[in-house]
C-alpha cells in the first residue's frame, strides 16, 4: 500500500522568528520512501538541518517576517499489516515508574 504523507503550514509572522522543525520522517523510515520528502518554504528561506539526540531529524530556521508558508509531501510503502498490539500491556502510574525513563517522559513533554 502507498500512502502519502504531508503537511502545509500557513504563518504571518510579525518579526523574524527563530523556529525549530521536526516535521521529517525518521530515518528509520528511508528505506520505504518512494518519493523522498520536499520540505518547501515560501518566501525561500535557508534551513540547517541535524539529527537530534534521539535520532529524529530536525531543522533549523529564522523565519522571516511576514506571511511564510511550509509544505511538504512523500510517498511511502506500507506492508498493510496492522502495527503490533500487546493486549496484556498496562498503564504504570507516573510516581510508579523508575526514575530513570523520567528524563524521556521530560524531553518530549519539552519537544
Amino acid at each position: 500500500m502507498l500512502i502519502r504523507v504531508g503537511y502545509e503550514f500557513l504563518f504571518d509572522v510579525p518579526s523574524p522568528t527563530p523556529m525549530l522543525l521536526k516535521l521529517y520522517l525518521h530515518p528509520s523510515q528511508l528505506d520505504q520512501v518512494e518519493k523522498p520528502e520536499d520540505l518547501k518554504i515560501e518566501p525561500e528561506t535557508a534551513i540547517e538541518e541535524f539529527i537530534d539526540e534521539l535520532g529524529n531529524r530536525a531543522g533549523r530556521l529564522v523565519l522571516p517576517a511576514g506571511r511564510v508558508r511550509l509544505w511538504n509531501e512523500a510517498l511511502v510503502s506500507h506492508n498493510s499489516l496492522p502495527d503490533l498490539v500487546d493486549c496484556n500491556a498496562q498503564e504504570i502510574p507516573v510516581e510508579c515508574l523508575p526514575i530513570k525513563v523520567l528524563s524521556y517522559l521530560l524531553y518530549f513533554a519539552r519537544s
